[in-house]
């Protein structure tokens, strides 16, 4: 209803912890009047790379997501069996023009007698179904999920065009849904309604930003001073498992044109590849 009461959701006010950890908080002139701040592409500055504390990042995350789940409003008892499912989800409506959504549906549809590893690679990973009331955070989700071997995952936020959300904002999404990950890990009530236990279970996860060459055209060395700020803040905050991040690139082709049967999981780091190049 327009002009009710904001849906709750388990990440209120964790943008906003965001923009006091990256030192953007009113910030409007520099970086656009519309928060986040961080989703605006004049916000990336190498000062504000070097400038903010990952531990205290994460741990800023980690205790708003917390504060909420502890909400006296909190309204869900029971949270969904669909979070952190291992499960593909190849359909999709004619209308999504999404080049994201069209290439991870692609990529879970490849057939195994084509790619051997084709059962290990998941799409849309709930995150928050349910966590506040039995509305919430239905759209929250991990776009692409990899089941490596001994118990390792990898978490993929995927982006073909930096109008989608660039560099800073992706990897903020993902490290947020690394934190709730973790979060979920220390909750039995998380793991006790999971369908299947395989993703909450993982010993390490790989966090990563995904995406083609030409979207980190612009950006410099900056980029992997970011990456190294969100690693030691993993690395410090107390967890059962491994955790880190960081920045992928694939190759470029024409999704006009198909998914081209090249292994798009032909990656590298952004940083191998830089030093490739040189």
């Amino acid at each position: 209803m327009v002009g009710g009461p904001l849906m709750p959701s388990i990440l209120d006010g964790v943008e906003d912890k965001i923009e006091t950890g990256l030192g953007l908080k009113n910030k409007e002139v520099e970086c656009g009047g519309t928060t986040p701040h961080y989703k605006h592409k004049k916000c990336w500055l190498p000062k504000m790379a070097k400038g903010f504390d990952g531990s205290r990042l994460v741990e800023a995350i980690h205790k708003q997501i917390d504060e909420n789940w502890r909400r006296p409003k909190r309204y869900s008892k029971k949270t969904s069996e669909k979070n952190w499912r291992f499960e593909k989800q190849t359909r999709i409506g004619d209308e999504n023009k999404s080049p994201e959504v069209r290439l991870e549906r692609a990529i879970v549809s490849i057939p195994k007698e084509v790619w051997s590893d084709a059962e290990k690679w998941v799409n849309q990973v709930p995150v928050a179904s349910g966590l506040m009331n039995q509305s919430s955070d239905k759209r929250r989700a991990i776009d692409l999920v990899h089941k490596c071997e001994n118990e390792v995952f990898e978490f993929i936020e995927l982006k073909i065009k930096p109008e989608s959300g660039y560099p800073l904002y992706a990897a903020m999404e993902i490290l947020t849904y690394g934190v709730l990950y973790i979060f979920s890990r220390q909750r039995d009530e998380m793991k006790s309604a999971a369908k299947e236990l395989s993703v909450l279970g993982a010993k390490v996860v790989h966090l990563k930003v995904l995406a083609p060459v030409s979207y980190y055209k612009e950006y410099g060395n900056e980029i992997d001073v970011l990456e190294d700020k969100v690693n030691e803040g993993l690395a410090r905050f107390p967890k059962e498992f491994n955790m880190d991040f960081g920045f992928e690139v694939f190759w470029e082709f024409d999704m006009t044109k198909g998914l081209p049967f090249f292994p798009f999981w032909c990656r590298q780091s952004l940083r191998e590849y830089r030093v490739a190049k040189r």
